[in-house]
């Protein structure tokens, strides 16, 4: 019985675990402004890589993925210039 209600309870507190774990991830309560800035760089940088390494023949897609890097760049450079806390460099970069 013992064994039984010990399973049940790591069932249960997994679960719970999972569900906020899910919560905090899904609202990003707990990234702020600078983190997520600098976590977008990563991102940012796998669609250059992405697109710079892809064998695309079609000229309208490569075209397509040259545009990509060159605003992917840009936004690598504000989100470092930012994270940084440059935040006059920062407004500068930004085109309206």
């Amino acid at each position: 019985m013992k064994a039984r209600q010990k399973r049940h309870d790591i069932l249960l507190g997994s679960a719970a675990v999972f569900a906020i774990s899910l919560f905090l991830v899904r609202s990003q309560t707990t990234v702020a402004d600078s983190s997520w800035m600098k976590a977008m760089i990563p991102h940012h940088s796998i669609a250059i890589l992405t697109s710079s390494r892809a064998n695309i023949e079609d000229v309208r897609v490569k075209t397509l993925a040259n545009e990509i890097i060159k605003a992917q760049k840009a936004r690598n450079q504000r989100n470092e210039v930012a994270s940084r806390g440059h935040r006059k460099k920062w407004r500068g970069l930004i085109k309206n």
